[in-house]
């Protein structure tokens, strides 16, 4: 009897996620469930890494020769001490250490005697007193060694404490900070600069930052008077009135206060517009942020109902979205006298539930509601504002149902690179523990993110805020974690890697505190249930899944419909060599340190690149064996000039560094990003209507491309009898 033919079914692209369907009901592309995963190119890849970033977080103070530390202090230390005693010309000077000097620890710097840097000693910059230590007594000895009651910490990078919020601030330059509000004070820090403590009162809720012109104003809730900074020297201090400039019809003349407090507020239009007592809007003086007049330039936004103002967004020039907990208006003509400011209910179906999540995107507004999940505000080309009733996040309704909904005031939302992201608290969480991701050029969900990044390894942090600074160039996305931690989130993969960067410990009593640690990136993703386009009960036998790897390991299981003991693990903890070639069998193994050259020889399994360890604060973090040191190339001199024997001394002496001379043998490098393609065909038995296949990773990056399954056709249920 010939055996049948096989049926088959599969993908040649991935769009997106909906999670709300059955699995055998969706379209050709779409997936049911993504975890750390971006749909690119018609691919679905694992996510790029998420990188802490050194410049922004806050670093001990400078180590003072005049001051004795308790145990447990750290300090920076270069193996120079300021000396503030100078003269009026040059009232800061560094000194070297010496047991001949004064108790100031001034000393000429012409003294070559004693440590010089951390490049000359091999340790810090970082240094942790052990016991109280004497004043005079530097970490470091004439001959670099450790003295009493000091420790080497290596490199570290510490967390602001728990943080309260954060936003931007340019100064009258153009300069852009990034302003952090914690525990521990409040900090200015941009990229290549120290973090600088800000003058500003001690901060112990959560405040809201919006700049007016060239000064920035912190919100610091119902219960205490607004702060403004108009420059990094001057901090945050109380707002005083200002004159305004009376010959603006816009202003009034008498009767102003100070602006208001409250939990948030706008810039609109040369305004400042703040939400307070539950349902008011206080509008400032036109060009004036500091005064408002509270009879004329104060509406209320209500029409009879009894829900609580949460976030004004703006809609034009001329128009405001007001969001309140159960229902959302048009508030218009905010120009001129607010006396001729008309106010429009869009809905009082429902409403939003956080201010921070309630962003534009593109022309419209998203936000969170508690009632639906995330929904959309349509603005239409003539200013028609619309509230759509089928909310965003439909296809992902399982997800939105996981939203811890007592702590979802705290969600934030952002959008970059065409991407929309939200993050929320999900299952029994307090903080905002994960990400929902939409692709708004692929207009379908991206799954969710989750990472240790997000929460620490002991679950207790969250995201709290999204911020878009300058870095490298190029505007790129951060968000400020609630442990004190500026993040780059979802950028290039040369910017932020395969990993995920964490902090060991957040505790200031830990070994570990300061020390920074990586945690692998676990994605996932589950395909749509192939039925071949037939309800009957299918005899399921094979599967072929196409991917790209780098230091991969995954497992592939099958699920079908029905009790899920007819589930079949296909492959567990799949990994490829590094060494080993598929052809020709017998071909030599690639020697790792890429001693002969060959790193781009084809038909390697994996072109990923370990090296034998990584040191960080003087400590190996790699916990895993089998890395080998490459060879970098070597390069020489273009005038073969015999002095010049490296880089350094060749371009030092005006000299140009080749790597790959003509007439000698090429240089060809290595890529350690590389991917390399694989087939990965399975046999199994199973048994069902559709069948999943979910491809889960646990390390480096893995990139699906197509999936294919075949089956044979199973035993009609009925019988046609003659």
């Amino acid at each position: 009897m010939p055996v049948p033919d096989p049926i088959v079914d599969g993908d040649t692209f991935f769009k997106g996620v909906n999670a709300r369907l059955d699995p055998g009901q969706l379209e050709p592309g779409f997936v049911s469930e993504a975890i750390n995963k971006r749909f690119s190119k018609g691919i679905a890849e694992t996510r790029p890494g998420i990188k802490k970033m050194i410049w922004s977080n806050k670093q001990a103070d400078l180590y003072d020769d005049t001051k004795v530390y308790a145990s447990g202090d750290y300090v920076l230390y270069s193996g120079k001490k300021i000396d503030t005693s100078g003269t009026s010309g040059n009232p800061i000077v560094f000194s070297n250490v010496l047991a001949s000097e004064d108790t100031t620890g001034s000393y000429p710097l012409s003294t070559t005697k004693g440590p010089a840097s951390q490049g000359a000693t091999g340790k810090g910059p970082y240094f942790k007193a052990t016991g109280t230590t004497t004043a005079g007594v530097n970490p470091l000895s004439d001959a670099n060694n450790l003295n009493t009651n000091w420790s080497d910490a290596g490199d570290l990078i510490f967390g602001y404490g728990t943080v309260y919020g954060t936003g931007v601030f340019r100064d009258p330059a153009g300069a852009e900070y990034l302003i952090v509000a914690s525990s521990s004070g409040v900090y200015a820090t941009r990229e290549g600069s120290h973090s600088k403590k800000l003058i500003c009162p001690v901060i112990t809720s959560d405040v809201f930052f919006v700049q007016c012109f060239n000064v920035v104003v912190m919100m610091r809730g119902d219960s205490l008077p607004p702060l403004s900074m108009s420059s990094l020297f001057l901090g945050f201090v109380d707002i005083e009135q200002e004159d305004t400039d009376l010959t603006i019809d816009e202003n009034e003349s008498d009767g102003t206060e100070l602006i208001p407090s409250g939990n948030s507020a706008i810039f609109f239009s040369n305004r400042l517009l703040v939400p307070h007592s539950r349902d008011l809007v206080a509008v400032s003086d036109y060009l004036n942020y500091t005064r408002y007049q509270p009879v004329m330039a104060n509406f209320r936004v209500n029409q009879g109902s009894e829900d609580e103002l949460v976030a004004l967004v703006k809609i034009d020039n001329n128009t405001i979205a007001a969001f309140k907990s159960n229902s959302i208006y048009v508030v218009g003509n905010i120009y001129g006298s607010t006396m001729d400011a008309v106010l429009d209910e869009v809905t009082r179906d429902y409403g939003a539930i956080s201010a921070k999540s309630t962003i534009q995107v593109g022309s419209d507004v998203w936000f969170l509601s508690s009632k639906k999940g995330i929904c959309s505000l349509a603005v239409a080309s003539n200013g028609k504002v619309n509230a759509v009733e089928l909310p965003t996040s439909a296809a992902i309704q399982p997800l939105i149902d996981r939203i811890n909904w007592n702590y979802a005031h705290k969600a934030v939302a952002a959008t970059y690179g065409n991407k929309y992201y939200c993050a929320v608290p999900f299952d029994g969480a307090s903080e905002n523990n994960v990400v929902l991701v939409y692709d708004l050029l692929q207009q379908a969900w991206s799954g969710h993110d989750t990472s240790a990044a997000f929460t620490g390894f002991d679950g207790s942090s969250g995201i709290k805020d999204f911020v878009e600074m300058e870095y490298q160039g190029k505007r790129r996305l951060f968000f400020l974690s609630t442990d004190g931690f500026i993040n780059l989130y979802d950028d290039e993969l040369t910017m932020c890697g395969f990993v995920d960067d964490v902090p060991k410990s957040t505790s200031s009593g830990s070994a570990d505190f300061g020390k920074l640690t990586t945690s692998q990136i676990e994605d996932e993703v589950t395909t749509r249930g192939y039925s071949v386009n037939d309800i009957s009960q299918k005899k399921w036998r094979s599967s072929e899944v196409h991917l790209k790897t780098n230091d991969s390991k995954f497992s592939i299981t099958a699920s079908y419909d029905g009790p899920e003991e007819n589930n079949n693990t296909i492959i567990t903890d799949k990994t490829f060599s590094r060494t080993k070639y598929d052809k020709p069998f017998d071909k030599p193994a690639y020697v790792q340190s890429n001693t002969n050259n060959d790193f781009f020889t084809k038909y390697r399994e994996d072109y990923s690149v370990k090296l034998s360890n990584l040191i960080i604060g003087g400590v190996n973090q790699t916990n895993e064996t089998g890395g080998v040191d490459t060879t970098l190339p070597t390069g020489s001199c273009s005038t073969n000039n015999a002095n010049h024997t490296n880089l350094t001394i060749c371009e030092a002496n005006s000299g140009t560094w080749l790597y790959n001379p003509d007439g000698q043998v090429k240089d060809k490098g290595f890529d350690p990003d590389l991917h390399q393609t694989s087939i990965n065909k399975y046999r199994f038995r199973g048994l069902g209507r559709y069948i999943q296949l979910k491809i889960a990773n646990t390390q480096g990056r893995v990139e699906v491309t197509t999936v294919k399954v075949g089956a044979l056709a199973g035993e009609n249920l009925t019988r046609k009898e003659l």
